[in-house]
């Protein structure tokens, strides 16, 4: 993330609270648009295949549902 200088001389952007945000570019970008063009197609040929959305919305979320055990504690 590129960052500007203030007056004294120290960046201004870079922190982890910090509101400045640049467009992702790099690595990073073609990472998330590839993820992106990899969701569409298992969508796409789930969809061509007849799969259940029901059965697609929980396989999609289970690694989310699964970590709701945290709230009960670690030691589960």
């Amino acid at each position: 993330m590129q960052s500007t200088i203030d007056k004294e001389g120290e960046a201004v952007g870079t922190g982890p609270g910090s509101k400045a945000r640049s467009w992702p570019t790099g690595p990073g970008a073609l990472l998330r648009v590839e993820g992106g063009v990899l969701l569409a197609t298992g969508a796409l040929f789930y969809w061509v295949n007849g799969g259940s959305w029901v059965l697609f919305a929980l396989l999609i979320l289970a690694p989310d549902v699964s970590m709701l055990g945290y709230l009960f504690g670690t030691k589960v």
